[in-house]
């Protein structure tokens, strides 16, 4: 008995192309965001330091207690966006195989 297998053949290189595909664009997505996160974390790190700088009136009081609460959501804000920018960070080396998941 012979079969022709030259379908199972072509469909079975069709999905070794079409994972490697894949493969490349996972890869390139990963080090994007690994790149974009580390982009975005030096002025999110000074705008950060230099709001806590101000709230804790370093180089002289702030006078008016609307610009001390808008440092404070500054600094909040700041710290949230380097929270999910961090997470991005750690997605990104968990995908690249650089650092496992933590339970």
């Amino acid at each position: 008995v012979v079969r022709d297998i030259t379908q199972w053949k072509r469909a079975e290189e069709d999905l070794t192309q079409a994972r490697a595909v894949a493969e490349r664009a996972s890869s390139q997505k990963t080090d994007f965001l690994a790149r974009i996160s580390h982009e975005i974390r030096t002025p999110l790190n000074a705008i950060i330091g230099f709001s806590e700088l101000m709230v804790d009136e370093k180089f002289g009081p702030v006078a008016n207690d609307r610009y001390r609460d808008y440092l404070r959501d500054i600094n909040r804000s700041g710290n949230h966006v380097l929270d999910l920018v961090n997470d991005l960070l750690d997605i990104s080396k968990i995908e690249a195989g650089q650092q496992e998941m933590a339970y």
